[in-house]
Formats: structure tokens, sequence, C-alpha cells
């Protein structure tokens, strides 16, 4: 593992959900890359609490599919494959789509109008080429969509797959012909929810979710965009 990366939690109620909280937020943004180490004494001193939080964070997170344990090397971030790439939105494009058609079916005036909002931010942040802003706004309206469909595993899924491919976007940026089209497909699913059309928003919702594994699968197999960290990503 790097230099330190974490400041101390101190004596704080909670220091599971600190830890957990803090370990996923670095997995996440890429401060602790793929295949990295995680040693669970240099964390829990980095951190400034015992072993046994960070112990029970790393096992949630291997839970959570962000965590991975190897033979003689212990915890470690879990790498990227092109097999689990396809296989991740593969499965997020069909609960997506269910959580859109079930969405459409409730959504009102008040709710297509802060997804409105939304997609003006996200707009504004492409403008100013501020992709982190777009990146948050994206993860918002996705989530705003699918919390209208009341089913509390579909949501445990939703979220351990947006974390999944945030990662991977951290690693692999959309490029600006990309996001660009991933704009006019937001509008187009925004139009048929308005519409209370359920079957086109299931539709669209998976189409995007095809059109943005596609564009990722080629950047990915371009070995000049791959990360010096990524190289084991094979095809």
């Amino acid at each position: 593992m790097n230099s330190r990366k974490f400041g101390p939690i101190g004596a704080q109620s909670r220091t599971f959900e600190l830890v957990l909280n803090k370990l996923r937020d670095a997995i996440i943004d890429g401060t602790l890359l793929p295949n990295e180490q995680l040693k669970t004494s240099d964390l829990a001193e980095e951190m400034g609490v015992s072993r046994t939080p960070v112990r029970e964070a790393l096992l949630r997170l291997e839970d959570e599919g962000l965590v991975e344990t190897q033979p003689y090397r212990g915890a470690i971030v879990a790498p990227f494959s092109v097999e689990g790439v396809r296989g991740a939105y593969e499965l997020l494009s069909v609960i997506e789509g269910l959580s859109g058609r079930k969405a459409a079916e409730t959504v009102n005036d008040q709710a297509c109008e802060e997804l409105e909002d939304i997609l003006i931010e996200m707009q504004q942040a492409l403008n100013r080429q501020e992709y982190d802003v777009y990146y948050n706004c994206n993860y918002r309206f996705h989530s705003k969509i699918s919390n209208w469909y009341e089913n509390e595993k579909a949501q445990e899924i939703l979220h351990q797959l947006w974390n999944y491919t945030r990662r991977l976007r951290q690693q692999y940026p959309s490029s600006s012909k990309r996001l660009a089209g991933a704009m006019n497909e937001h509008r187009a699913i925004l139009a048929a929810l308005r519409k209370h059309d359920g079957q086109r928003v299931e539709s669209l919702l998976q189409q995007h979710g095809e059109n943005s594994v596609s564009e990722l699968m080629r950047r990915i197999q371009d070995k000049s965009a791959i990360p010096i960290q990524h190289q084991e990503i094979t095809t």
C-alpha cells in the first residue's frame, strides 16, 4: 500500500461504519487502486483505530465485491476483468430497466422537474469540463429513478453495481462523444417518464447501459488506454 491515505478517525462512536465508509470511498474514487494490498495493521494505524473494525470493514467490502482475499497476499482491492465488466453492466441494465418501468407508473410532475434540474446541472458540468460533477449528477439521476421502485433487494444490488461502475469511470473516463450521447439518452428517458411510458423507459435504460459498456470495453481493450495498474485485464 502507498504512503498514508487516511487521517485518524479518533475516539468516535460508530467506528465500524466510519472505517467502512472511508475504505469504500477510497476504493471507489481511486485513492486505493485495483490490486493494492490492504494490510489490516497499516490501515488501523493510519486511522487510529483497533484492527477489529478494519477487519470487519474489509469483510463487508469483500461481500460488496470491492475487496478480494488472495493466498499469500491477504486482502487486496478487487481488480477488474473483462468478464466482470460485461457481467456487471448486463445485470445493471436489466435491474435499472425494471426499476425505470416501475417508476413510470408512479412518477409525478415534481419528480420529473427534479430530474430536469439534474440534467441541467449535468450539461453545465460538461460545458465546464467538470467531470466529477457530471458523474455525481449522473449517479443522482439514475438513483432517483431507481428509488421509485420499492424493492429493497434490487436497491442493494444496484448500489453495489453503481459502486463498481463508478470505480471503472475513475480509471476509464468516458470520451466526450460518449458523454454527449449519454446526455441525449438521459433526456429521452426523462421524456418517456413524463409520458408514463414504462416499456419505453425500460428499453431506453437498457440501451443506455449497452451503449455505455460498449464504449467502455473499447477503451479497456485499447492497451494504450489501460493504466499500468490494470495490465492484468486481457481480452
